[in-house]
Order: C-alpha cells, then sequence, then structure tokens
C-alpha cells in the first residue's frame, strides 16, 4: 500500500509529514468511530474548522490527501 500525503500551505517538509501522519491518525479514527455506529456504513472524508483554518482530509486505501485553506467566517 502506498500512501501519498499532499498538504498545502504548510511550510517545511519536516512539518508537512508530521502533520500527515496526526491527520491520518485522526481520519482513521474518526471512521472508527463511524464505524462502531453503523457497520454498513464508512467514512471517505473529514473536514475539519479551527478558527481560521479549515482542514480537508480524503483517506482511501492507496491514498491520504490533506488540504489546509484558510477560512474567514462569513460577516453577518
Amino acid at each position: 500500500v502506498c500512501h501519498l500525503f499532499l498538504i498545502f500551505f504548510i511550510p517545511g517538509a519536516e512539518d508537512a509529514e508530521e502533520m500527515g501522519a496526526t491527520f491520518k491518525l485522526v481520519a482513521k479514527r474518526a471512521a472508527h468511530v463511524v464505524r462502531d455506529l453503523d457497520p454498513s456504513d464508512s467514512l471517505n472524508f473529514v473536514r475539519l474548522r479551527t478558527a481560521n483554518k479549515e482542514l480537508m482530509i480524503g483517506v482511501d486505501n492507496e491514498y491520504t490527501v490533506i488540504i489546509q485553506q484558510r477560512w474567514t467566517p462569513a460577516a453577518f
């Protein structure tokens, strides 16, 4: 199994590899929660939002895609 980590807006290769491994673990744990709630369901995509960033993690058997982008809440 080959894993490919695509990370945007993260300076430094060491930081990217560490964050990729961390978010892959988060996605795996989220997938376990979904499977525990409904064994017939599966999780393919995780979306995390902080105060100023949004992370989208796509998980597959052959690869993991992680996208990080700046996020600003809409003004009401």
